[in-house]
């Protein structure tokens, strides 16, 4: 995920990027800032529930659902999920020590973003679909205006090499 926008104070253009490096930190931002123990505290991972994973038959990611990282829950406190396959994690910016890509702003812009993907073991339409849902929060000191986001992929078939891409700008098709 590329995250884009203008700091309306100071008018700087700030980027935070995921790409081949990673601007983004496991865990929410607490205090303001990033927690140290990111990569280290097992409760900042990727929580993964299956449809046959709720209150019939709970796995261990149910049983340590994070609703105090965020994490979607219904009205009874339980995980909410989507689908047949729900997968879900929380991450911010703020850590200066991961950003090393140059296309990036280097303090980051204070983002907290919680996503969810999920897919569905159906026919039809919803086969073989995957869905990404980013819920992106500012909890940073700036106001964000004029923001964009994207998702980046490097799609590769055969060699990296060999091959072939184009659009339909009247489409707005890439291929």
């Amino acid at each position: 995920i590329w995250i884009g926008a203008v700091d309306s104070a100071a008018g700087d253009t700030l980027i935070s990027l995921a790409e081949y490096s990673d601007d983004y930190w496991p865990g929410p931002i607490t205090g303001g800032t990033f927690d140290p123990n990111g990569v280290t505290d097992g409760s900042y991972r990727v929580y993964k529930l299956y449809s046959d994973s709720l209150s019939d038959n709970p796995n261990q990611d149910y049983d340590d659902w994070p609703s105090s990282q965020g994490a979607p829950v219904d009205g009874d406190g339980n995980p909410k999920t989507i689908g047949d396959q729900f997968l879900w994690a929380v991450y911010n910016d703020l850590n200066p020590g991961v950003r090393s890509n140059d296309a990036s702003t280097p303090d980051g812009m204070g983002v907290e973003v919680h996503q969810s993907t999920f897919a569905f073991a159906r026919e039809g339409a919803l086969a073989n679909m995957l869905y990404l849902r980013f819920r992106i929060y500012n909890k940073g000191n700036k106001v964000l205006k004029n923001t964009f986001v994207s998702l980046w992929a490097d799609p590769d078939l055969g060699d990296a090499g060999d091959d072939l891409v184009g659009c339909d700008t009247l489409l707005s098709l890439g291929y």
